[in-house]
């Protein structure tokens, strides 16, 4: 029996039995090959798997994967961020003993002691608070006076702040109804009554946002399925720079789209949808259409004319999305390396085509009202509309937790109370205080101004387009022998 040696200590070593675990782990441990090797047969580098390997791997200089995990070589790294100050400070007691060899302890030099900011959770859980106060009677009218209890509505057991956080966790987290009522100790059907009851407050709220993005001058737009009541319908949601406006109905036509942005006259930026097509001014999402021309080489494998189409189109318009990220501070760029962009993607556009499937998307570019093309504008005018599907997927989880509203009065709640907590989010304020804030604000004064109480010190101003959108496109684009897109 050999005998090996670990940690300072002699331990017999005995082999690995037949057919145990550990025999088949060290059979194939033996039978693989060294990173080296397999790079020779597949002619291709491998992630190392020790010190020489890594180090070959940083001098091919590839990623992470190649170079092991880890840093770049050299880099000193960034450390904790530092947190912000400390709300309280708590003196821990001293030690009385060495817990290595209990030996005395002696006081170290002046300076040595050692601070931690370390971050801790407040409970989360609702308790109940007594308050204590006197009744009082006019001498004149005889009519009882009585003191008012500070951040709780008339008429409301809990307090301001124990919804508004409610509100946050369910309509802005999507935390589920049940975990909600479970950690703030309210019951969840009289967490639904209050969300109604502040829904009816704030009502005028989501009417005063949409007002403001009628008059923007760029919106976007999207919709997805909602149901209410187990009946199928839709959520709209319309952005506005700052500006989220959430609207649940029953139906998906026109009419939602049409009421919503009465009296809009800007550019609006959405998918081909039908629906929006009583608006004047339109902007395609190139997104959309990348993945149509995916979608058209996919369905005819056969055809060498679409797959062609694909892999010509394809580029270019990921080139047009990504000029906002890569040029979006500077402008004069913008424009130079979108004239670039639009000149490739016009002659593609441009050229003949005989399958069906390629003319109906060369056809969506040569329309006229120029909807592939208004990103030409400036940074201020999205090419793809990621945002509006970002903002929208919160209502997509929200349907796969709770399948949906269970009223209309419900599904009007969730659009009013959603549109101010999102606003207020991409505001950068704290969603949770300024609703606790207009709720104080209502306490005090049933006829306050929810909206001031929401948004008061908030620039609330919507984007602006440095010139009008498209009527015809450049003529660098298009050559000296069209100078129109149709």
């Amino acid at each position: 029996m050999h005998v090996r040696e670990t940690d300072g200590r002699h331990q017999p070593h005995r082999p690995p039995r037949r057919g145990s675990c550990e025999g088949e782990c060290a059979e194939r441990i033996a039978a693989q090959t060294t990173w080296q090797d397999a790079e020779d047969r597949a002619g291709k580098a491998v992630r190392p798997v020790d010190a020489v390997g890594q180090a070959a791997g940083e001098a091919l200089g590839g990623g992470a994967a190649e170079r092991g995990g880890g840093g770049r070589p050299g880099h000193k790294g960034h450390g904790w961020k530092k947190l912000g100050n400390p709300e309280e400070t708590f003196e821990l007691a001293d030690p009385e003993e060495c817990p290595h060899c209990h030996g005395r302890l002696e006081r170290a030099a002046f300076g040595a002691d050692e601070f931690r900011d370390i971050v801790v959770a407040h409970p989360v859980r609702a308790h109940v608070r007594r308050y204590v106060r006197r009744v009082w009677f006019c001498s004149h009218c005889r009519k009882p006076v009585r003191t008012g209890i500070p951040g709780v509505m008339p008429g409301c057991r809990y307090s301001n702040s124990v919804i508004a956080r409610a509100a946050t966790e369910f309509f802005l987290h999507g935390i589920p109804a049940g975990v909600v009522a479970r950690t703030s100790g309210v019951g969840k059907n009289t967490l639904f009554w209050i969300f109604n009851h502040v829904g009816e407050i704030m009502k005028g709220v989501r009417e005063q946002l949409l007002d403001l993005i009628r008059k923007a001058e760029i919106a976007q737009g999207d919709e997805t399925s909602w149901r209410n009541d187990g009946v199928n319908g839709w959520a709209w949601v319309f952005i506005a720079g700052v500006v989220v406006v959430y609207i649940c109905a029953d139906t998906r036509g026109s009419v939602v789209a049409k009421e919503a942005l009465a009296g809009f006259k800007g550019l609006f930026l959405s998918d081909r949808y039908a629906g929006y097509a009583f608006l004047e001014m339109r902007a395609f999402c190139l997104e959309h259409l990348r993945r149509d021309a995916l979608k058209a080489g996919e369905d005819n494998p056969d055809s060498e004319e679409c797959r062609a189409f694909a892999e010509a189109i394809v580029p270019v318009l990921k080139e047009a999305m990504g000029l906002r990220r890569e040029f979006g501070n500077d402008p004069k760029a913008y424009r130079k390396a979108a004239i670039d962009v639009a000149k490739r993607l016009h002659r593609i556009v441009m050229s003949p085509a005989r399958h069906p499937d390629v003319q109906k998307l060369q056809d969506v570019f040569r329309d006229a009202r120029l909807q592939c093309w208004q990103w030409l504008v400036g940074p201020e005018v999205p090419a793809e509309n990621n945002r509006s599907e970002r903002e929208v997927r919160p209502l997509a989880l929200a349907r796969k937790c709770s399948h949906g509203s269970q009223s209309d009065r419900g599904a009007e709640t969730r659009g009013v109370l959603m549109s101010i907590l999102y606003t207020l989010k991409a505001c950068g304020a704290d969603p949770e205080e300024r609703f606790e804030k207009a709720l104080d604000a209502y306490a005090e004064n049933p006829d306050a101004d929810m909206f001031q109480a929401l948004f008061e010190g908030i620039d609330m101003k919507t984007p602006k387009l440095p010139v009008e959108p498209l009527r015809k496109l450049p003529e660098e684009v298009t050559g000296q022998s069209m100078c129109d897109a149709g």
